[in-house]
């Protein structure tokens, strides 16, 4: 599975993200039991650094580095002649889990908005707590080349994966060509219908209730922020203010598994015409 075996049972990898090791356990009087200890570190380069536990598998776990799946998103990428941009690469704090949001050289410049690009978000862990998988979605960047916001599907355009385990049978292919061209024809429409949707009182204290089972913090942060974005409309929230408002702090937030949470959040805020969810359903 791409692993260098150390001997005793214990097998390394190491890439430009980071090392992971996996050591195969035993009791105390010296039976074995079918785990494994992960011990992860940042990249080979920093070598003084010592390994830390970061959790177990199984050993029905089926590994893949995290370059390895990034570097079969980018050859599915350049294989249907669409050039990579720009990638942003996050990480939980135990480096267990990876996501790499990968810009597509293809933008819609969207005058009111910015340039938006669309981006394929690569997802990989290395403890067996979620599945290999890539989303669809998109970004958009100011004209000082700033990325304003990154965001990916989980639901309403669904996502490809495949189980880390020895039996899976899940088959792991990659429909970005048709990704690409779904993006340039709808995305103004879906950005359109997200200005013209006005938020009720009830809806956004109901995103707001959602936010704070994450942190007081961060509810108040995007409060503020849909706040200041609401003043140009006269103190009116559309969705496309309430979603930037999410989008834009999940962006900036290192740790994976809050950006997660903050992304399943924005993806309900946003708001899909309904002669496009038709076309969706095909690409996934």
């Amino acid at each position: 599975m791409g692993l260098i075996e150390l001997g005793n049972e214990c097998f390394r990898y190491d890439d430009t993200i980071g090392s992971v090791m996996y050591k195969h356990l035993q009791t105390k009087d010296e039976i074995d039991v079918p785990i494994y200890a992960i011990f992860t570190k940042p990249p080979v380069e920093n070598e003084n650094i010592p390994f830390k536990y970061a959790g177990c598998v199984s050993d029905l776990y089926q590994f893949e580095g995290n370059e390895v799946m990034n570097n079969k998103i980018r050859q599915s990428i350049l294989e249907v002649g669409s050039p990579i941009f720009r990638e942003y690469i996050y990480l939980n704090p135990i480096r267990t889990r990876m996501s790499n949001e990968i810009l597509i050289q293809n933008s819609s410049n969207v005058p009111s908005v910015g340039d938006v690009y669309p981006e394929i978000i690569v997802k990989n862990t290395y403890d067996g707590s979620g599945a290999r998988e890539f989303q669809f979605g998109f970004s958009v960047l100011r004209q000082n080349d700033d990325r304003l916001f990154g965001f990916g599907f989980s639901s309403k355009l669904g996502k490809v994966r495949q189980v880390h385990n020895m039996h899976s049978r899940t088959s792991f292919s990659t429909p970005i060509g048709k990704y690409v061209e779904f993006f340039s024809q709808n995305i103004l429409n879906i950005i359109e219908e997200n200005f013209n949707t006005q938020i009720t009182q009830d809806h956004l204290l109901t995103v707001f209730d959602m936010l704070e089972t994450i942190g007081k913090k961060r509810k108040t942060e995007v409060s503020e922020y849909v706040a200041e974005l609401s003043k140009e409309s006269n103190g009116v929230v559309n969705a496309w203010s309430l979603f930037l408002a999410i989008t834009y702090f999940s962006t900036i937030e290192k740790n994976v598994n809050i950006k997660t949470l903050l992304n399943d959040i924005a993806e309900k805020v946003l708001v899909i015409p309904v002669a496009i969810n038709s076309v969706l359903k095909t690409l996934s």
